[in-house]
């Protein structure tokens, strides 16, 4: 099984826990101060890393930390089973999908932005600005639209989406119609050409000049 699908289920795990407790944003704050900790102590991760190192030497250790850096119970007993689980030096990992976890059930997306150049404080609060105003105005439309369609429907208008109107089927043809050959188009014109005309049918006002006589020499 790889890391990411480990750290996914952890994280499933303790989300569930936090947000039906209430403690989300300080569970999480408590955690990432503890991967700086251990970010800033090579032998901190060395310790809980390394297979030879005894398990109660690893728990002491920990006891010791979550007297300085934790103080809820909730995340002393999620680092507790990650050290019995030999996952302590993987928190970070962990942590960004606890992360990515709380933003889904949050609504929240993450994006990532690459620049050529450092991003100034200028150019940050800009891109924030860009951002708000996109929000905004999705939001604006969002709620333009629900209105107009509110005012419809409440004005009896059917109000069917393109993209699941169902084409009504069509009408059977009468017993009438059905038992009538249809001649091809074509065909009914080679007809109308080919049948002889006669001096009846012909309108005269059509033709200004009076029909030639011929004679035979």
């Amino acid at each position: 099984m790889s890391l990411h699908t480990i750290a996914n289920r952890y994280a499933r795990a303790l989300a569930d826990v936090i947000i039906e407790r209430g403690e989300a944003s300080e569970v999480y704050g408590e955690l990432d101060r503890f991967v700086e900790v251990l970010n800033a102590n090579d032998q901190l991760l060395e310790l809980f890393e390394s297979p030879v190192v005894p398990v109660e030497k690893k728990r002491e250790v920990l006891g010791e930390l979550l007297k300085d850096f934790v103080k809820r119970e909730t995340t002393s007993n999620f680092l507790r089973l990650l050290l019995e689980n030999n996952r302590l030096h993987r928190l970070e990992v962990l942590l960004r999908s606890l992360e990515r976890e709380l933003d889904a059930r949050s609504g929240v997306v993450s994006a990532e932005v690459t620049t050529a150049r450092a991003i100034t404080d200028q150019l940050r609060v800009e891109g924030r600005r860009a951002v708000c105003l996109l929000c905004g105005t999705a939001w604006l439309l969002g709620l333009l639209g629900g209105a107009s369609f509110e005012r419809w429907r409440g004005a009896g208008v059917a109000v069917v989406p393109q993209a699941i109107a169902v084409p009504a089927p069509l009408a059977a043809p009468s017993p009438a119609a059905a038992s009538t050959p249809k001649t091809p188009r074509g065909e009914s014109w080679a007809r109308s050409f080919s049948r002889p005309s006669s001096a009846n049918s012909v309108d005269r006002s059509l033709f200004p000049f009076p029909p030639r006589t011929m004679s035979r020499p």
